[in-house]
């Protein structure tokens, strides 16, 4: 009698399925981890650009400088009492939109990174003439070195230049837009003024124009003297 051959099947264990397993695992910890995190950052860059009209009125109502940052001839003495002297470093000030940035020389359009641009071969304010200032309109790092609010102004309002450590007055006398290749806004003048430029919107097809005429300088009030 024969004894019957019993068979015995071990299975080895499935590296590759356990394998599997756990990169289904960490994907789908990734994915919770991932998708949050894009959905905030989608909001962000969404909301951002809008937050600027939004506390806008509140960065008013705190404001107790009146927008003017330094010394100016536009203030009484009482008010310009606690007041920094002028800078030494060129600068813009915009009061009515709480602008005040240092005015950067450059080549080409990659100064505008900096904050204001005085564009190449135009007048500066000592020189009279046409004086053509642009910003950006806005940047994810926007502040007082962009043209965020310069639809705010109004014609009349007064914003000043300090330059070489003088300081230039100048009044709104005009706001209107133009198409990007209507680069007579840069024009020479037989007046001097300040031609304040940006983008109108996200597309920069269009540019949003502000120009101011002078109206006094530490110049003529010294002469005057």
């Amino acid at each position: 009698m024969t004894n019957p051959k019993i068979k015995i099947k071990i299975e080895k264990p499935s590296i590759d399925k356990d394998n599997s397993t756990r990169s289904k695992k960490y994907i789908k910890l990734i994915n919770k981890a991932v998708y949050p995190t894009l959905l905030v950052v989608g909001i962000f860059l969404i909301v951002w650009p809008f937050v600027g009209d939004i506390l806008f009125p509140l960065q008013q109502a705190l404001d107790t400088s009146d927008g003017y940052e330094f010394k100016t001839e536009l203030l009484t003495p009482e008010l310009n009492q606690d007041k920094p002297e002028i800078p030494t470093e060129n600068t813009l000030v915009i009061p009515q939109i709480g602008i005040s940035s240092k005015i950067f020389d450059g080549v080409d359009e990659s100064t505008l990174d900096l904050g204001v641009w005085r564009r190449p071969n135009t007048s500066t304010p000592d020189q009279g003439g046409n004086t053509v200032l642009t910003a950006h309109r806005f940047l994810y790092r926007s502040g007082p070195n962009t043209f965020y609010h310069l639809g705010k102004i109004d014609i009349g309002d007064n914003f000043i230049v300090y330059w070489e450590g003088k300081e230039y007055d100048y009044e709104v006398i005009d706001k209107f837009q133009v198409h990007e290749t209507q680069i007579e806004v840069e024009d020479p003048s037989d007046e001097p003024i300040i031609t304040l430029y940006t983008c109108t919107g996200l597309d920069a097809k269009d540019r949003l124009v502000v120009k101011g005429k002078l109206i006094n300088s530490t110049d003529t009030a010294q002469t005057n003297e």
